[in-house]
């Protein structure tokens, strides 16, 4: 692969992918997204761990390809390069698919995968499971805001549409991982 026109975050079987940060990277962290975010987002991690395979494997955790050189075979042959080595020692490998979608665009998670296929992803979409979150807003908290907006937004939410089928996923290989949010 030519300079930085893509690159592969992967575990070799046996290993664990963790990224580490200084204490400038967390500070930024936490300026951006702030302590209840940050909170929320370890707590899903700790959830996703619990669901993680314990066997050795390969984790492929990261794959992209600069926007001028896709399409030119680049991200095939790092997935290429990734599961070779994970044949190699005789190990299952797990990838993460990450889709990116405009505000005006209908998310179809199945056809990215079906996308990663032709790219030479070998994949069982019948035996595919996605995980999602699901946030349950309790209008009790300490957010400066009158107690009826609280309720309203609390009811909009629930009735809002689920994720799962606004993503095109088949409702019966969905797992949620929830969380309580409170305003």
């Amino acid at each position: 692969m030519d300079g930085d026109a893509g690159a592969a975050l992967w575990s070799d079987p046996g290993t664990t992918w963790r990224l580490q940060f200084n204490l400038g990277q967390i500070r930024a962290v936490f300026g951006s997204f702030g302590l209840r975010q940050v909170a929320r987002g370890v707590r899903t991690q700790m959830q996703l761990d619990k669901l993680h395979p314990t066997e050795p494997h390969g984790y492929l955790g990261f794959l992209g390809v600069r926007e001028s050189r896709r399409d030119q075979g680049r991200g095939s042959a790092l997935l290429e390069e990734v599961l070779t080595r994970a044949d190699d020692a005789k190990a299952p490998a797990y990838v993460a698919v990450a889709a990116t979608y405009g505000y005006q665009d209908e998310p179809d998670v199945v056809a990215a995968l079906r996308q990663a296929q032709r790219q030479g992803l070998e994949i069982d979409l019948d035996r595919t499971s996605y995980y999602v979150d699901h946030v349950t807003i309790l209008p009790t908290g300490r957010a400066r805001m009158a107690g009826w907006r609280k309720r309203l937004f609390a009811v909009l939410h629930q009735n809002s549409t689920p994720v799962a089928r606004s993503y095109g996923i088949p409702p019966d290989r969905v797992f949620e991982v929830g969380a309580y949010v409170e305003v």
